[in-house]
């Protein structure tokens, strides 16, 4: 029996009296470029007179996806893209020798000009040989193999729980496969990789309450989705008819996806992106000693100026570790950093709450380290916890009065020095008194700091995935002493 979707609802099927039109699915187009097609691309590239010094960085990738909302699909996609970039500066989306000779042309007039980045140091270093990057856990058949049809299906069965509840459901399912290609001097290095995704949205129909759950993951075959339906649905049901409380400071757990959300603010991205530079104001700040430098010389000048870092002091919580490592099986990163070829090592950042180490990459590595390569950030991380972890119901259980949070959402940071945060709750709140979740609660906007939070730890959960396409993490839930919850936020 053929596969058909619960949502292809009959009042969007077509006008009888409308012709019907052929759709031509496209098969031999790839969905990514192979090893063997960059090469080839990189070969022409240089076949125009573009030097081997240039780095040449090939990104090509597919997607297939399916969205709902109220029950009903209201997007589906298949798409492939291709870019090519040369340099620092031009880019294109298409390979032909027309387009490619274009290009070519382009980064000769900016390098004339002075607006593209020529052969300088910053391509893949020949010193780091294919062999020495890790083989690393980024690519799954079962991601790859699915169809548009068994999404739409999948999509069908996981709207069914909630309608049958008579409450309505949104979400979003996504697989998808990249290749990435870089070549600069006697370099090449290539990987392919998939990812996955899913997120599920459950809400009352009268506004009253809204569940939540969602994981992301290289792997589609370590996604339950069935299983994040039901919680999404579970919270919902629970969280309906909130009740308002005064806002304040409540002992509050942190479900992994709220702790994702918040601690990532420091570790994550832009605050460890680090390059020792006291030239970028924005760089690392919660790390760095305020108004303390020290002056180095190399490359950038007879005395450049470093800020003084945190390295080697306490960050966080003792009991707190943060690490990444490539051949995670959870994590799913890539070998290397596509910016520049460094390869991805494992790294503790955080041991025992004190701060470790920080990224850097091959200029300041070469300049100031005489390392061949830098040690960059992947924006993938676990954390874990020294003592043996605890579970939410066990945090419940010990908690006389406070506030358990599904997720946080809108988190900015308006003090970039102490990392103070700004955010709301959302997708369930409950009041615990007594060791007991006792009734839901009116979501909040909260104002505080991970810097104050997680060094105000109680508890610590065991380490989960959470919903963080592109960046993976492995993250606990946490509770914390006095989170600051500073007004009622009326929706849901």
């Amino acid at each position: 029996m053929p596969l058909q979707s619960p949502l292809l609802s009959p009042r969007w099927s077509p006008v009888k009296s409308a012709p019907a039109v052929p759709v031509a699915v496209v098969s031999d187009v790839p969905r990514f470029l192979s090893r063997d097609a960059c090469l080839a691309i990189v070969s022409q590239v240089r076949s125009f007179g573009v030097t081997e010094d240039t780095k040449i960085l090939l990104t090509s990738g597919w997607r297939g996806n399916v969205r709902w909302a109220r029950n009903r699909i209201s997007v589906a996609s298949d798409w492939r893209d291709t870019r090519l970039t040369l340099g620092w500066y031009v880019s294109l989306n298409q390979v032909d020798a027309t387009s490619i000779r274009t290009a070519v042309d382009q980064y000769r007039q900016g390098l004339l000009f002075g607006l593209a980045v020529g052969p300088s140091g910053y391509g893949v270093s020949s010193s780091s040989p294919m062999a020495s990057y890790p083989k690393t856990h980024i690519w799954s058949d079962a991601t790859y193999a699915q169809s548009p049809l068994e999404r739409s299906v999948l999509a069908g069965q996981l709207v069914a729980s909630a309608e049958q509840a008579g409450m309505l459901s949104a979400g979003y399912l996504s697989v998808e496969a990249n290749g990435y290609g870089i070549a600069s001097g006697a370099g090449f290095l290539y990987a392919p990789q998939t990812l996955a995704q899913c997120s599920i949205t459950v809400r009352d129909p009268q506004g009253t309450g809204s569940g939540w759950a969602g994981v992301s993951s290289y792997d589609w075959g370590r996604i339950d989705a069935p299983k994040l339906a039901a919680i999404a649905l579970d919270k919902c049901l629970k969280s309906r008819n909130p009740q308002k409380i005064e806002p304040g400071r409540y002992t509050t757990i942190l479900e992994p996806q709220a702790t994702f959300e918040f601690i990532s603010k420091v570790i994550n991205l832009d605050y460890l992106e680090f390059e020792k530079n006291a030239g970028n104001d924005n760089v690392a700040r919660p790390f760095n000693k305020s108004g303390r430098y020290e002056y180095k010389v190399g490359n950038y000048g007879p005395s450049y100026a470093f800020r003084k870092t945190r390295l080697g002091e306490p960050v966080f919580d003792s009991r707190l570790r943060i690490w990444s490592d490539p051949l995670d099986p959870e994590l799913g990163t890539l070998p290397f950093d596509i910016t520049n070829g460094d390869p991805y090592v494992p790294v503790t950042w955080v041991d025992h709450g004190v701060l470790t180490t920080l990224p850097y990459n091959s200029a300041y590595a070469n300049d100031q380290l005489r390392l061949p390569s830098g040690k960059p950030w992947s924006g993938a991380f676990r954390i874990e916890s020294s003592d043996p972890p605890v579970s939410v119901e066990e945090m419940i259980a010990t908690t006389k009065r406070g506030l358990l949070v599904t997720r946080l959402v809108d988190v900015e940071i308006f003090d970039p020095e102490s990392v103070l945060c700004t955010g709301l709750t959302r997708d369930g709140v409950w009041l615990i008194e007594n060791g007991k979740i006792s009734r839901p609660v009116q979501n909040f906007r909260f104002t505080e700091s991970p810097m104050f939070a997680f060094n105000n730890v109680d508890q610590i959960g065991i380490p989960v995935p959470v919903f963080s396409p592109g960046s993976p993490a492995v993250v606990p839930a946490i509770k914390v002493r006095d989170f600051s919850f500073t007004s009622i936020v009326d929706a849901v």
